[in-house]
């Protein structure tokens, strides 16, 4: 029988981030020109949150012209992500992100960022 794998192994390693006082207009050209969903979101270099395309399309869907510019990652991103050490099993990651209806889940070794999932 073949060993579960750790997230480590399956993760996107060295992720993009962007800080929590950027503005969503910076958010949406990082993860459009980048092509990602979830972009973990770090306030003095400190894992804070999470913002998925989910949550920027709706906010500017129902915002006004040019709030893309006042408005800050802070106040749309999931500051309760769903975050994992980079030794635990892959099977334990999956099967919380199922339950939980997860999109994603950042990856930190010593309390730090390494990847993402």
């Amino acid at each position: 029988m073949r060993a579960m794998p750790h997230i480590v192994n399956v993760m996107t390693p060295f992720p993009h981030s962007i800080e929590a006082g950027a503005s969503l207009a910076e958010a949406r050209a990082m993860m459009e020109g980048a092509e990602i969903r979830h972009l973990p979101v770090v306030e003095e270099g400190k894992l804070v949150g999470v913002l998925s395309d989910r949550e920027l399309k709706l906010t500017l869907a129902f915002s006004d012209p040019g709030m893309d510019r006042t408005v800050r990652v802070s106040e749309i991103a999931n500051l309760d992500a769903y975050t994992v050490d980079s030794t635990e099993r892959l099977d334990t990651v999956v099967s919380v992100m199922a339950e939980q209806r997860l999109g994603a889940a950042l990856v930190t070794k010593n309390g730090k960022l390494v990847g993402i999932f």
